[in-house]
C-alpha cells in the first residue's frame, strides 16, 4: 500500500496546493476501495474550496468515514504519522482530518470528482449541504464570513443547485429564512458570480457520482 514513486512523484510535483491536497485525496480513496472501506467522504473546508474554485483557503482534508478501526492502521500504512487528530505526511505535506460523528448530509447529493493528476475520483458532500453547513455556522455565531462563503457557492452553483432539497433541508435546521435571504442576495449579482466562477476552473470538473 507504500505509494509508488511515479504517482508519488507526481503528485509532490503539483503546485497547486489545493489540487495536491486532492490528488492525496484520490489516493487514499482509491486505498480505502481496495481494502473494502467505506468510502470517505469529503466535506468541511475543503469541499466549499471545491466549490468556491478554491477561493476558500485551508490547510487539511477533512474526510467522513464511519471505520475508525480500521482506517487508523490504514493511514499509518500509507505513511502518515498521527499529530493530534491529525494524520500528516511529511513528503506530501498533507494533513488530513477524519472528523467524528455518522456522516448526516444527503448520500444522493454527494458529488463524484475525478482528479485530473491521478485519474482516481474523490466524493464530496454536496453543494447543497455545505452551504446549508455554511449558514448553520452563520446562525450560530453571527460570523459574516460563514454567510459571505454560502452566498458565494450559491452564486458559483446556482444553476445546478437541487433548490427544493436545499429549500426543504433549510427548514428542517430552521434557517429557511436566511437561506432565502442569501438566494435574494444572489440574484441580484448571479452573473457576477458566474462569470467569476468561469474565469477560475482550477478545480476537477463536478459530476453528480449517482449519475
Amino acid at each position: 500500500m507504500v505509494l509508488n514513486d511515479e504517482v508519488k512523484n507526481k503528485i509532490k510535483s503539483i503546485v497547486n496546493p489545493l489540487r495536491r491536497r486532492l490528488a492525496v485525496c484520490s489516493w487514499i480513496t482509491e486505498e480505502f476501495k481496495k481494502e473494502g472501506l467505506y468510502v470517505p467522504i469529503l466535506v468541511g473546508g475543503s469541499a466549499v474550496a471545491i466549490y468556491s474554485n478554491g477561493m476558500y483557503a485551508t490547510v487539511d482534508l477533512d474526510m467522513k468515514s464511519e471505520q475508525f478501526e480500521r482506517y487508523a492502521p490504514l493511514m499509518s500504512s500509507l505513511g502518515f504519522n498521527r499529530v493530534g487528530k491529525d494524520f500528516y505526511h511529511s513528503e506530501l505535506d498533507t494533513y488530513v482530518e477524519f472528523p467524528s460523528g455518522r456522516f448526516e448530509d444527503s448520500m444522493d447529493h454527494v458529488r463524484e470528482v475525478v482528479v485530473e493528476e491521478t485519474g482516481w475520483p474523490i466524493y464530496i458532500s454536496g453543494y447543497e449541504d455545505m452551504i446549508i453547513d455554511r449558514a448553520l455556522k452563520f446562525s450560530a455565531t453571527s460570523d459574516q464570513n460563514s454567510r459571505e462563503w454560502a452566498l458565494r457557492m450559491m452564486g458559483f452553483l446556482y444553476d445546478e443547485i437541487d433548490w427544493s432539497y436545499l429549500h426543504k433541508k433549510s427548514n428542517e435546521y430552521g434557517i429557511l429564512a436566511i437561506i432565502e435571504r442569501i438566494q435574494r442576495d444572489v440574484k441580484r449579482y448571479k452573473g457576477v458570480y458566474r462569470a467569476q466562477r468561469d474565469k477560475d476552473n482550477s478545480t476537477a470538473n463536478i459530476e453528480n457520482s449517482n449519475d
